[in-house]
């Protein structure tokens, strides 16, 4: 979702899974299985933005093979007698990541007009072939302490030369954002990871 959110192109399609209420009837006493049968059954099946997730009964470490060489997130594991649990965390629904990482260089970062903020986003990058490449933004979960003491190890860091191979439209426009804030970048000797 973050991606598709920040381009202007693609279409967004909804998975269902689960379905915890239908027709004013509490169905989490119900086992999976049963929840998904009548999900099947209630899905409107003209509209192809909403379809059912699709499940797989296998062996959960033949699925999670699969997951890692398809590159995938990682996987859902659920047991099909399980009811649901608002509010807990049960070993009868298990997330299981693949753990695909990747290390960004901060190559910049941009303050957008009439912030009070040091900073409102990184600008990041990784080296392909000797190439310091562009490859996005991040501009939440940073505290205001947390501010202050990254712009202290950015401070010594800035120069006036672009970093990346090719400038990046820091102010782009994307479909929920279509007259994004002002932005100004500011462009740091990629050294901090």
């Amino acid at each position: 979702m973050q991606n598709w959110r920040s381009e202007a192109d693609g279409d967004l399609v909804y998975y269902a899974f689960d379905i915890l209420w239908y027709d004013g009837r509490d169905l989490m006493g119900l086992p999976l299985f049963e929840r998904q049968a009548i999900l099947k059954a209630v899905l409107p099946a003209t509209d192809d933005r909403l379809r059912l997730s699709q499940v797989f009964t296998t062996s959960g470490l033949d699925f999670f093979e699969a997951a890692k060489k398809m590159n995938l997130e990682g996987i859902m594991a659920k047991k099909l007698s399980s009811t649901y649990a608002p509010d807990k965390r049960t070993k009868d629904w298990l997330k299981i990541k693949v753990n695909q990482r990747q290390e960004v260089v901060i190559g910049g970062f941009t303050k957008n007009e009439g912030t009070a903020k040091q900073f409102s986003s990184l600008l990041l990058g990784v080296y392909d072939k000797e190439k310091f490449k562009y490859v996005g933004k991040v501009g939440t979960g940073f505290t205001e302490k947390m501010q202050k003491e990254m712009m202290e190890k950015f401070t010594p860091l800035i120069t006036g030369k672009i970093p990346f191979d090719t400038e990046p439209d820091v102010n782009k426009p994307s479909r929920f954002r279509p007259n994004p804030p002002k932005a100004a970048a500011t462009w740091l000797k990629p050294s901090l990871i």
